[in-house]
């Protein structure tokens, strides 16, 4: 297994080309790609919340941003007002400066639990037995002759507990 590093990680401001802030909610690999979910923030320091369309999905932040274009900043101190900013090239540009650029992190989150114990795959695996077992349970009394249909069916429902 391959660990993935991010150039951000939760907690984060990040600040794109037109000095728009904005905090990483949470940060995530798809395909290959950094993908980010962001809390979008006006240049008076309020939340926006979502600018996509919604379509039924969260609506406080904007999910699953590419982070290209976005680069860390230090925690911006709102209002953000229009300054001049040097652009590298000895000269000096109008706009709106968010905060001072920090370098890219190598973040590598920890990998996830599931609650409980086991992955999808083991818990799937042992509900197929135990549902497995269910039915042999029920085909044994069969065999034995129980063949109460009623019975039968409440045993394997799991409405019934027989004895053995």
């Amino acid at each position: 297994m391959t660990t993935v590093t991010f150039p951000v990680k939760p907690g984060d401001w990040v600040s794109n080309s037109n000095g728009r802030p904005a905090k990483v909610k949470a940060v995530y690999d798809c395909s290959g790609e950094a993908l980010a979910d962001l809390v979008l923030y006006d240049r008076k320091g309020k939340r926006v919340g979502r600018e996509s369309p919604a379509c039924g999905g969260p609506r406080t932040f904007e999910p699953a941003c590419s982070l290209d274009g976005w680069h860390r900043i230090a925690e911006p101190s709102f209002p953000i007002e229009l300054k001049w900013i040097p652009n590298g090239e000895g000269s000096v540009v109008g706009g709106y400066y968010a905060g001072a650029p920090l370098p890219a992190r190598q973040y590598v989150p920890n990998p996830r639990r599931l609650r409980g114990s086991g992955t999808i795959d083991q818990k799937i695996s042992r509900l197929a037995y135990r549902e497995a077992n269910v039915f042999r349970d029920a085909l044994q009394l069969i065999a034995d002759g129980h063949n109460d249909p009623r019975t039968l069916a409440a045993f394997v429902l799991g409405n019934l507990k027989l004895p053995s």
